[in-house]
């Protein structure tokens, strides 16, 4: 099964994020290196306790597509309140695109309509990051 075909998976577990540090732990280390983009998605409790994350792979050096649909489907089926997304930069450089910027703004303001807050985008480039609620974009 490649990465990108993973379907999300139930935490299980009580863990909180209540901030970038707590993302940045819980992002998959082997990807802040990849040479291609990949997302990882985290569905949070009103408490921002973790229900389940999941992983889209397959964008190449330089993009990978937002997949606000599934993003948000997943979300409606886990009772997500929030969510945080983060993806890496192959580049070395975690300073957002203006894609990023225009796919953050959409999935938050879809998002939003269902009563679902994006309470981060987080941009990994090796062991540098951005991140958009630290920055003011969110």
């Amino acid at each position: 099964m490649r990465r990108n075909d993973l379907p999300f998976s139930s935490a299980g577990s009580r863990e909180r994020l209540t901030g970038p540090e707590d993302v940045m732990r819980l992002f998959d280390a082997d990807a802040a290196h990849e040479a291609s983009e990949s997302v990882q998605i985290f569905h949070l409790d009103s408490d921002r306790h973790l229900l389940g994350r999941s992983i889209v792979a397959g964008g190449d050096e330089g993009a990978v597509d937002l997949p606000i649909r599934r993003i948000i489907g997943e979300a409606l089926e886990l009772g997500s309140s929030m969510l945080v997304i983060a993806h890496n930069h192959p580049s070395g450089d975690p300073a957002p695109s203006r894609a990023d910027q225009l796919a953050t703004r959409k999935l938050a303001d879809i998002a939003r309509a269902l009563d679902i807050r994006l309470l981060d985008h987080m941009i990994v480039a090796g062991d540098r990051s951005y991140s958009f609620a630290e920055s003011g974009l969110l």
